[in-house]
Protein backbone atom coordinates (compact mmCIF):
# COMPACT_ATOMS: atom_id res chain seq x y z
CA UNK A 1 0.00 0.00 0.00
CA UNK A 2 1.42 3.67 -0.66
CA UNK A 3 0.22 6.09 2.01
CA UNK A 4 0.49 9.89 0.24
CA UNK A 5 -0.50 13.30 1.28
CA UNK A 6 2.95 13.07 3.44
CA UNK A 7 3.02 15.80 6.35
CA UNK A 8 4.98 18.89 5.31
CA UNK A 9 8.68 18.52 6.14
CA UNK A 10 9.54 14.99 6.02
CA UNK A 11 10.90 14.96 2.86
CA UNK A 12 8.70 11.96 1.37
CA UNK A 13 5.80 12.70 -1.21
CA UNK A 14 5.12 9.20 -0.61
CA UNK A 15 5.89 5.77 1.52
CA UNK A 16 5.30 2.20 0.29
CA UNK A 17 4.20 0.18 2.88
CA UNK A 18 3.56 -3.67 3.44
CA UNK A 19 0.71 -4.91 5.33
CA UNK A 20 3.23 -5.97 7.89
CA UNK A 21 5.31 -3.10 8.16
CA UNK A 22 1.94 -1.20 9.33
CA UNK A 23 1.15 -3.81 11.27
CA UNK A 24 4.71 -3.04 13.12
CA UNK A 25 4.04 0.56 13.23
CA UNK A 26 1.08 -0.13 14.78
CA UNK A 27 2.32 -1.39 18.35
CA UNK A 28 5.87 0.67 17.61
CA UNK A 29 6.39 0.59 21.30
CA UNK A 30 6.40 -3.34 21.66
CA UNK A 31 9.61 -3.17 18.99
CA UNK A 32 11.71 -0.65 20.54
CA UNK A 33 13.15 -3.65 23.06
CA UNK A 34 14.38 -5.00 20.14
CA UNK A 35 16.45 -2.52 18.82
CA UNK A 36 19.44 -3.69 20.62
CA UNK A 37 23.55 -5.04 19.63
CA UNK A 38 23.68 -7.67 22.18
CA UNK A 39 21.99 -10.15 20.58
CA UNK A 40 21.29 -11.01 16.82
CA UNK A 41 17.90 -9.19 16.56
CA UNK A 42 19.80 -6.96 14.49
CA UNK A 43 22.06 -9.47 12.22
CA UNK A 44 22.40 -11.67 9.54
CA UNK A 45 22.45 -14.49 10.01
CA UNK A 46 20.69 -14.45 13.09
CA UNK A 47 22.48 -16.63 15.84
CA UNK A 48 21.53 -17.44 19.08
CA UNK A 49 18.59 -16.44 21.45
CA UNK A 50 17.11 -12.81 20.73
CA UNK A 51 17.77 -10.85 23.55
CA UNK A 52 14.97 -7.87 24.83
CA UNK A 53 15.41 -4.44 26.48
CA UNK A 54 11.65 -5.40 28.60
CA UNK A 55 11.67 -6.48 31.96
CA UNK A 56 9.47 -8.48 34.60
CA UNK A 57 7.37 -9.36 31.56
CA UNK A 58 4.44 -12.80 31.63
CA UNK A 59 5.37 -15.03 29.90
CA UNK A 60 2.67 -14.25 27.76
CA UNK A 61 4.05 -10.83 26.88
CA UNK A 62 7.53 -12.34 26.45
CA UNK A 63 5.63 -15.17 23.80
CA UNK A 64 3.96 -12.12 22.43
CA UNK A 65 7.41 -10.55 21.62
CA UNK A 66 8.79 -13.17 20.23
CA UNK A 67 6.18 -13.28 17.38
CA UNK A 68 6.52 -9.41 16.65
CA UNK A 69 10.75 -10.50 16.49
CA UNK A 70 9.22 -12.88 13.82
CA UNK A 71 7.22 -10.46 12.16
CA UNK A 72 10.20 -8.02 12.93
CA UNK A 73 12.44 -10.20 11.14
CA UNK A 74 10.74 -11.18 7.91
CA UNK A 75 10.07 -7.42 6.93
CA UNK A 76 13.73 -6.52 7.35
CA UNK A 77 14.81 -9.21 5.57
CA UNK A 78 13.19 -8.89 2.76
CA UNK A 79 14.55 -5.70 1.56
CA UNK A 80 18.39 -4.82 1.42
CA UNK A 81 17.09 -0.93 2.80
CA UNK A 82 19.25 -0.11 5.94
CA UNK A 83 21.19 -3.24 6.12
CA UNK A 84 25.12 -2.41 6.74
CA UNK A 85 28.82 -5.04 6.30
CA UNK A 86 30.63 -5.48 9.08
CA UNK A 87 34.43 -5.31 8.14
CA UNK A 88 36.81 -6.11 10.70
CA UNK A 89 40.54 -4.23 9.79
CA UNK A 90 42.86 -7.29 9.80
CA UNK A 91 45.65 -6.95 12.51
CA UNK A 92 43.68 -3.98 14.29
CA UNK A 93 41.29 -5.10 16.50
CA UNK A 94 40.46 -1.55 17.57
CA UNK A 95 38.23 -0.50 14.54
CA UNK A 96 36.13 -1.92 11.89
CA UNK A 97 34.44 -0.15 8.43
CA UNK A 98 30.86 -0.27 7.96
CA UNK A 99 30.09 -0.06 4.31
CA UNK A 100 26.68 0.89 3.15
CA UNK A 101 24.52 0.88 -0.06
CA UNK A 102 25.86 3.04 -3.11
CA UNK A 103 29.53 3.32 -1.55
CA UNK A 104 28.54 4.70 1.30
CA UNK A 105 30.74 4.05 4.79
CA UNK A 106 31.50 4.65 8.39
CA UNK A 107 34.19 3.47 10.83
CA UNK A 108 33.73 2.64 14.35
CA UNK A 109 36.71 2.48 16.88
CA UNK A 110 36.68 1.02 19.77
CA UNK A 111 36.10 3.07 23.39
CA UNK A 112 35.86 5.99 21.37
CA UNK A 113 33.12 8.65 23.10
CA UNK A 114 30.55 10.61 21.43
CA UNK A 115 31.15 13.62 23.23
CA UNK A 116 34.16 15.16 25.91
CA UNK A 117 34.09 14.19 29.38
CA UNK A 118 32.16 16.85 31.84
CA UNK A 119 32.32 16.80 35.53
CA UNK A 120 29.37 18.51 36.20
CA UNK A 121 26.20 18.14 34.95
CA UNK A 122 24.98 21.03 37.06
CA UNK A 123 26.76 23.34 34.10
CA UNK A 124 25.73 26.09 33.16
CA UNK A 125 23.97 27.10 36.48
CA UNK A 126 26.67 25.85 38.13
CA UNK A 127 30.33 26.16 37.82
CA UNK A 128 32.24 22.88 39.14
CA UNK A 129 33.37 24.71 42.75
CA UNK A 130 30.09 25.89 43.54
CA UNK A 131 28.58 22.34 44.01
CA UNK A 132 28.75 21.22 47.40
CA UNK A 133 31.39 18.37 47.67
CA UNK A 134 28.81 15.39 49.09
CA UNK A 135 26.66 15.83 45.94
CA UNK A 136 29.90 15.75 43.26
CA UNK A 137 28.59 12.53 41.28
CA UNK A 138 31.30 13.20 38.78
CA UNK A 139 33.80 10.06 40.25
CA UNK A 140 31.58 7.35 39.32
CA UNK A 141 30.69 9.59 35.71
CA UNK A 142 34.47 9.72 35.32
CA UNK A 143 34.38 5.93 35.65
CA UNK A 144 32.25 4.97 33.39
CA UNK A 145 33.55 7.51 30.81
CA UNK A 146 37.34 6.25 31.58
CA UNK A 147 36.89 2.91 31.85
CA UNK A 148 37.95 0.87 28.46
CA UNK A 149 36.60 -2.49 27.56
CA UNK A 150 33.24 -1.73 28.90
CA UNK A 151 29.74 -2.00 26.79
CA UNK A 152 27.51 0.67 27.54
CA UNK A 153 24.82 -0.86 26.46
CA UNK A 154 24.69 -4.56 27.76
CA UNK A 155 25.99 -2.64 31.30
CA UNK A 156 22.44 -0.88 31.06
CA UNK A 157 20.67 -4.10 30.44
CA UNK A 158 22.38 -6.10 33.01
CA UNK A 159 21.88 -3.23 36.41
CA UNK A 160 17.93 -2.64 35.19
CA UNK A 161 18.04 -7.07 34.94
CA UNK A 162 19.49 -7.37 38.54
CA UNK A 163 16.72 -4.35 39.82
CA UNK A 164 13.75 -6.40 38.90
CA UNK A 165 15.68 -9.63 39.86
CA UNK A 166 16.14 -7.88 43.54
CA UNK A 167 12.38 -7.52 44.14
CA UNK A 168 13.02 -4.09 42.43
CA UNK A 169 9.23 -2.65 40.38
CA UNK A 170 8.53 0.27 37.46
CA UNK A 171 7.48 2.60 40.69
CA UNK A 172 10.67 2.68 42.25
CA UNK A 173 12.86 2.86 39.38
CA UNK A 174 15.59 5.60 40.10
CA UNK A 175 17.32 6.23 37.29
CA UNK A 176 19.91 4.55 35.13
CA UNK A 177 23.12 6.09 36.99
CA UNK A 178 22.12 4.49 40.35
CA UNK A 179 20.94 1.18 39.02
CA UNK A 180 24.63 1.15 37.56
CA UNK A 181 26.39 1.83 40.34
CA UNK A 182 24.75 -0.89 42.24
CA UNK A 183 25.12 -2.83 39.42
CA UNK A 184 29.09 -1.90 39.41
CA UNK A 185 29.26 -2.49 43.29
CA UNK A 186 27.36 -5.97 42.64
CA UNK A 187 29.51 -7.46 39.44
CA UNK A 188 32.84 -6.00 39.23
CA UNK A 189 33.56 -5.04 42.98
CA UNK A 190 33.35 -1.41 42.16
CA UNK A 191 34.25 1.01 45.58
CA UNK A 192 31.88 3.75 45.73
CA UNK A 193 34.59 7.19 46.70
CA UNK A 194 34.56 7.45 50.08
CA UNK A 195 31.91 9.96 52.09
CA UNK A 196 33.08 13.04 52.94
CA UNK A 197 32.52 13.41 56.59
CA UNK A 198 32.28 16.29 59.58
CA UNK A 199 32.16 16.63 63.11
CA UNK A 200 29.01 16.79 64.99
CA UNK A 201 26.83 19.67 65.09
CA UNK A 202 24.35 21.01 67.76
CA UNK A 203 22.66 22.08 64.69
CA UNK A 204 21.71 18.89 63.42
CA UNK A 205 20.31 15.73 65.18
CA UNK A 206 22.13 12.51 64.78
CA UNK A 207 20.49 9.07 62.77
CA UNK A 208 22.36 5.82 63.38
CA UNK A 209 21.94 4.58 59.66
CA UNK A 210 23.61 1.34 58.73
CA UNK A 211 27.22 1.61 59.84
CA UNK A 212 27.30 5.87 59.47
CA UNK A 213 25.45 8.50 61.46
CA UNK A 214 23.82 11.29 59.12
CA UNK A 215 23.08 14.35 61.14
CA UNK A 216 19.71 15.69 59.73
CA UNK A 217 18.42 19.10 60.22
CA UNK A 218 15.07 20.95 60.62
CA UNK A 219 13.32 22.29 57.56
CA UNK A 220 15.27 25.55 56.38
CA UNK A 221 13.49 28.32 57.57
CA UNK A 222 12.39 31.68 55.09
CA UNK A 223 14.56 33.72 57.28
CA UNK A 224 17.77 32.02 57.32
CA UNK A 225 17.46 31.61 53.24
CA UNK A 226 17.01 35.10 52.77
CA UNK A 227 19.92 35.53 55.13
CA UNK A 228 22.17 33.72 52.45
CA UNK A 229 20.35 35.70 50.06
CA UNK A 230 21.45 38.70 51.56
CA UNK A 231 25.11 38.13 52.41
CA UNK A 232 25.50 36.70 49.38
CA UNK A 233 23.74 38.63 46.19
CA UNK A 234 21.80 35.33 45.44
CA UNK A 235 18.46 36.96 44.46
CA UNK A 236 20.74 39.26 41.74
CA UNK A 237 22.85 36.20 41.45
CA UNK A 238 20.47 33.72 40.48
CA UNK A 239 18.91 35.73 37.61
CA UNK A 240 22.16 36.10 35.87
CA UNK A 241 22.87 32.22 36.33
CA UNK A 242 19.64 31.44 34.35
CA UNK A 243 20.27 33.41 31.72
CA UNK A 244 22.77 31.10 30.84
CA UNK A 245 20.58 28.03 31.22
CA UNK A 246 18.66 26.91 27.99
CA UNK A 247 15.75 27.46 29.96
CA UNK A 248 16.79 31.15 30.65
CA UNK A 249 14.54 31.83 33.47
CA UNK A 250 14.02 29.90 37.22
CA UNK A 251 11.33 30.42 39.57
CA UNK A 252 10.25 33.36 41.23
CA UNK A 253 10.71 33.19 45.29
CA UNK A 254 9.20 36.38 46.55
CA UNK A 255 5.28 35.91 46.34
CA UNK A 256 5.21 32.34 47.72
CA UNK A 257 7.21 33.74 51.04
CA UNK A 258 5.76 36.44 52.25
CA UNK A 259 4.65 35.12 55.73
CA UNK A 260 6.35 34.41 59.00
CA UNK A 261 10.08 34.16 59.00
CA UNK A 262 10.18 30.82 60.71
CA UNK A 263 7.80 28.53 58.56
CA UNK A 264 10.06 26.66 55.80
CA UNK A 265 11.13 28.49 52.76
CA UNK A 266 9.77 27.80 49.62
CA UNK A 267 12.58 27.65 46.80
CA UNK A 268 13.87 25.81 43.80
CA UNK A 269 15.98 22.47 43.75
CA UNK A 270 19.00 24.64 42.32
CA UNK A 271 18.23 27.60 44.79
CA UNK A 272 18.70 24.87 47.69
CA UNK A 273 22.01 23.58 46.15
CA UNK A 274 23.31 27.18 46.29
CA UNK A 275 22.11 27.51 50.33
CA UNK A 276 23.76 23.73 50.39
CA UNK A 277 27.01 25.35 49.27
CA UNK A 278 27.47 28.43 50.94
CA UNK A 279 26.95 26.75 54.28
CA UNK A 280 29.28 24.00 53.89
CA UNK A 281 31.74 27.44 53.24
CA UNK A 282 30.54 29.17 56.23
CA UNK A 283 30.50 26.13 58.28
CA UNK A 284 33.13 23.29 56.87
CA UNK A 285 30.56 20.40 56.99
CA UNK A 286 29.87 18.39 53.89
CA UNK A 287 26.44 19.39 53.79
CA UNK A 288 24.13 18.24 50.93
CA UNK A 289 20.31 17.28 50.20
CA UNK A 290 18.72 14.30 51.33
CA UNK A 291 18.88 11.04 48.83
CA UNK A 292 15.42 9.74 48.57
CA UNK A 293 16.89 6.44 50.27
CA UNK A 294 17.79 8.82 53.40
CA UNK A 295 14.58 10.75 53.18
CA UNK A 296 12.73 6.87 53.44
CA UNK A 297 14.46 5.74 56.61
CA UNK A 298 13.93 9.23 58.32
CA UNK A 299 10.48 10.45 57.74
CA UNK A 300 7.80 10.07 59.97
CA UNK A 301 4.84 7.82 58.14
CA UNK A 302 2.71 9.49 55.86
CA UNK A 303 -1.09 10.64 56.98
CA UNK A 304 -4.00 8.00 56.82
CA UNK A 305 -6.33 9.07 53.86
CA UNK A 306 -9.04 6.54 53.76
CA UNK A 307 -11.79 8.61 54.48
CA UNK A 308 -11.32 10.18 51.59
CA UNK A 309 -13.67 9.03 48.40
CA UNK A 310 -12.33 8.40 45.42
CA UNK A 311 -15.70 9.41 43.54
CA UNK A 312 -16.44 13.11 43.67
CA UNK A 313 -18.15 15.36 41.60
CA UNK A 314 -18.27 18.87 40.84
CA UNK A 315 -19.28 21.80 38.29
CA UNK A 316 -16.57 23.49 36.06
CA UNK A 317 -18.14 26.72 34.56
CA UNK A 318 -16.88 28.21 31.40
CA UNK A 319 -14.41 30.85 32.26
CA UNK A 320 -14.24 30.11 36.18
CA UNK A 321 -11.72 27.96 37.89
CA UNK A 322 -12.68 24.97 39.34
CA UNK A 323 -13.76 24.28 43.07
CA UNK A 324 -12.35 20.93 43.37
CA UNK A 325 -13.66 19.56 46.92
CA UNK A 326 -10.81 17.20 46.86
CA UNK A 327 -8.22 19.76 48.58
CA UNK A 328 -10.92 20.34 51.42
CA UNK A 329 -11.06 16.20 51.94
CA UNK A 330 -7.36 15.99 51.77
CA UNK A 331 -6.80 18.98 53.85
CA UNK A 332 -4.39 20.98 51.47
CA UNK A 333 -1.92 23.35 53.81
CA UNK A 334 -1.40 25.50 50.79
CA UNK A 335 -3.62 27.95 50.50
CA UNK A 336 -3.57 30.74 47.33
CA UNK A 337 -3.63 34.16 47.56
CA UNK A 338 -7.17 34.00 46.12
CA UNK A 339 -8.24 32.33 49.47
CA UNK A 340 -8.75 29.22 47.16
CA UNK A 341 -6.79 26.01 47.89
CA UNK A 342 -3.82 24.21 46.04
CA UNK A 343 -5.15 23.45 42.57
CA UNK A 344 -8.77 25.47 43.03
CA UNK A 345 -6.82 28.78 42.98
CA UNK A 346 -5.94 31.04 40.24
CA UNK A 347 -3.06 32.57 41.89
CA UNK A 348 -0.65 29.42 40.36
CA UNK A 349 -1.38 30.70 37.07
CA UNK A 350 -0.22 34.42 37.91
CA UNK A 351 3.29 35.50 37.44
CA UNK A 352 2.81 37.48 40.65
CA UNK A 353 0.44 34.90 41.99
CA UNK A 354 1.27 34.31 45.97
CA UNK A 355 0.75 30.80 47.98
CA UNK A 356 1.00 30.96 51.65
CA UNK A 357 0.65 28.00 54.30
CA UNK A 358 -3.00 27.45 55.71
CA UNK A 359 -3.91 27.97 59.06
CA UNK A 360 -3.61 24.31 60.13
CA UNK A 361 -0.21 23.02 59.66
CA UNK A 362 0.26 19.78 60.81
CA UNK A 363 4.03 18.66 62.21
CA UNK A 364 5.11 15.39 63.13
CA UNK A 365 8.67 14.51 64.90
CA UNK A 366 10.19 11.41 63.53
CA UNK A 367 11.61 8.73 66.41
CA UNK A 368 15.11 10.98 66.62
CA UNK A 369 12.59 14.12 67.02
CA UNK A 370 13.07 16.26 64.09
CA UNK A 371 10.22 17.82 63.15
CA UNK A 372 8.78 17.42 59.47
CA UNK A 373 5.63 19.53 58.38
CA UNK A 374 3.23 16.52 57.77
CA UNK A 375 0.22 18.56 55.11
CA UNK A 376 -0.65 17.76 52.02
CA UNK A 377 0.75 20.04 49.53
CA UNK A 378 4.16 20.43 50.97
CA UNK A 379 6.98 18.62 49.88
CA UNK A 380 11.12 18.62 50.51
CA UNK A 381 13.00 18.47 47.51
CA UNK A 382 15.62 16.05 47.30
CA UNK A 383 19.36 15.56 46.06
CA UNK A 384 18.68 12.50 43.22
CA UNK A 385 19.20 15.15 40.25
CA UNK A 386 18.58 13.66 36.63
CA UNK A 387 18.75 15.54 33.56
CA UNK A 388 17.42 18.92 34.61
CA UNK A 389 15.06 17.02 36.98
CA UNK A 390 14.81 16.22 40.48
CA UNK A 391 12.46 14.32 43.33
CA UNK A 392 10.05 15.79 45.82
CA UNK A 393 8.80 14.29 48.56
CA UNK A 394 5.52 14.60 50.50
CA UNK A 395 5.95 13.92 54.37
CA UNK A 396 1.84 13.51 54.09
CA UNK A 397 1.58 11.11 51.63
CA UNK A 398 4.83 8.94 51.61
CA UNK A 399 4.74 9.80 47.33
CA UNK A 400 6.25 12.28 45.18
CA UNK A 401 4.49 15.51 45.47
CA UNK A 402 3.01 15.56 42.03
CA UNK A 403 1.81 12.30 42.95
CA UNK A 404 2.84 8.46 42.37
CA UNK A 405 6.37 7.23 43.28
CA UNK A 406 8.99 9.65 44.45
CA UNK A 407 11.52 7.79 42.09
CA UNK A 408 9.89 8.14 38.68
CA UNK A 409 7.93 11.14 39.34
CA UNK A 410 10.67 13.94 39.05
CA UNK A 411 10.26 18.05 38.86
CA UNK A 412 11.91 20.34 36.91
CA UNK A 413 14.96 21.97 39.26
CA UNK A 414 14.63 25.29 38.01
CA UNK A 415 10.54 26.00 39.06
CA UNK A 416 9.47 26.00 42.52
CA UNK A 417 5.86 24.18 41.32
CA UNK A 418 4.09 26.70 42.60
CA UNK A 419 1.50 26.32 39.86
CA UNK A 420 0.85 23.04 40.74
CA UNK A 421 -0.66 25.07 44.14
CA UNK A 422 1.88 23.53 46.25
CA UNK A 423 4.99 24.64 48.23
CA UNK A 424 8.56 23.28 48.34
CA UNK A 425 11.02 22.89 50.79
CA UNK A 426 14.44 21.30 51.80
CA UNK A 427 16.61 20.67 54.83
CA UNK A 428 20.20 19.86 55.01
CA UNK A 429 22.24 16.41 56.26
CA UNK A 430 25.83 15.34 56.17
CA UNK A 431 27.65 11.86 57.39
CA UNK A 432 29.32 12.25 60.81
CA UNK A 433 32.88 11.01 61.45
CA UNK A 434 32.88 7.40 62.63
CA UNK A 435 33.08 8.48 66.05
CA UNK A 436 30.21 10.96 66.58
Amino acid sequence: MRAEYMQDGCGLDYLDMTGRMLMLNAVSEFIGCMYNMMGSNLMEPAAGDPVMRSYNMSEEDLAFELQLLRLFRKEIEGSDDGWVDVLPVPGNSNLIFLKGANGTFDWVIRDQRDKEFSSNPLHPFFKKDEVPKAMDQSKLDGHLYFATGTWAEKLEHDAESRHYAEGGTAANWPGYAKLIQRELIASQGYRFPRTETGVASDEFIPHRLGESCLMVSPLVTIADFFDFCSRSDWGHTRQEKAQKTRNKKIGDLGAINMELSDLPVSVTWLDAVAYCHDYEQRMGLPVRLLTIEDWQQVAPPPMDFSHVSSVRSFVVKNGEMPDDPIYGQLGWGIVGGDGKLGGNSSHRYRPDGSMHYGPNLKWVDNDEGVPFLSVPGFGEWLSDYQHGSAPIASVATGQSIVGGSIERNLCPVHMTMSYKGVKVGFRLCYVAHLDA
